[in-house]
Formats: C-alpha cells, sequence, structure tokens
C-alpha cells in the first residue's frame, strides 16, 4: 500500500454497503454508504435512481439451489394455508411477517410446516390492507401452482446503526 499512497496520505478504510455488505468504492457510494445496485433497488422512483455502476463487486453465485416445492391452491387451501392454519391435518404456522405493501394489499411471508412430510416451507400471499378489500385470493399473482420453499431456521448476525458510546 505504500507505494500507491504518498507518506502523508492515509489508505482509504474499506466501507461496505449498509444493504448488502458488498465493498465500495466510488466516493458517493462511500459517502452515504450504499451502492448504486441497492440505492436502485430500494429507491425504484424516477430522479432518485443511480445507474449501476463497478464501484460494487458482485457476490458469487449460490452453489446450490433452493428446494422449491409446487403447491397448487387447492392443496394449499386443504391444509389450512394461509389463514385456516393449526386445525387437524393442517398446517402448523412458524411465523407470518408482512414483507411489503401495495396499494391495497399488504404482501406478507408465510412461514409453514407441511403436515404431509414435516417440512417447514416460505410462501409470499396477499391480504387486503383494511376490511373493504376482504376476499381477495391471497395467491392470485402466482399461476396454476405456488412455488413453496423449503426453509430451516439459523442464526443470522445483522448490522445495525447503534448510538455510538462516548469512551474518549
Amino acid at each position: 500500500m505504500s507505494d500507491l499512497y504518498p507518506a502523508d496520505v492515509a489508505p482509504p478504510v474499506d466501507i461496505g454497503c449498509g444493504m448488502c455488505g458488498r465493498p465500495l468504492t466510488d466516493p458517493i457510494s462511500r459517502a452515504t454508504g450504499i451502492g448504486p445496485v441497492c440505492h436502485a433497488k430500494h429507491h425504484p422512483r424516477p430522479g432518485h435512481r443511480r445507474p449501476p455502476s463497478s464501484d460494487q463487486l458482485a457476490l458469487p453465485a449460490p452453489e446450490t439451489t433452493m428446494p422449491i416445492r409446487h403447491f397448487t391452491r387447492e392443496q394449499l387451501d386443504a391444509i389450512g394455508v394461509p389463514s385456516e392454519l393449526g386445525g387437524a391435518n393442517c398446517a402448523t404456522e412458524l411465523a407470518d411477517e408482512i414483507i411489503g405493501a401495495r396499494r391495497w394489499t399488504e404482501v406478507h411471508r408465510l412461514i409453514f410446516r407441511a403436515p404431509d412430510d414435516g417440512i417447514a416451507y416460505s410462501v409470499e400471499y396477499e391480504a387486503g390492507s383494511t376490511e373493504n378489500q376482504e376476499g381477495i385470493e391471497p395467491f392470485h399473482q402466482h399461476g396454476q401452482t405456488v412455488p413453496a420453499v423449503a426453509v430451516e431456521q439459523r442464526p443470522v448476525t445483522v448490522m445495525q446503526w447503534l448510538p455510538v458510546q462516548d469512551a474518549r
């Protein structure tokens, strides 16, 4: 590093994207703490989009594919997914969280344990935001079958912005 920087200039500190952790090299990205790829994903409105550039290194391709089971809507209805969980011969709800919103609906990610094979699966569905949107087909965004990704619970390290502890 000493041959790249004069003696009176310190080399830049490694800074990673606050969303994905990839290294940031562009001055604007380093100042904002988010790379152009993540910025474009999370700020898609015109006028707020930065074009992707090479300042973020590409993540390696996953080595394995996700195991996916395709349920028909009738199969999901028969095991109570998403609204009749926990009864006899029904799936068991492990988690249900709102992951997004549309104009009149909330997008949910449901984790359930299938009663036939005991495997935990993740599916996304929509539910009306108010009582005026009742009756919305939860899987209307899918075709004839609904993809369910087999999942497992694992500990994950999360980065957070916390107040500085004044130790000066």
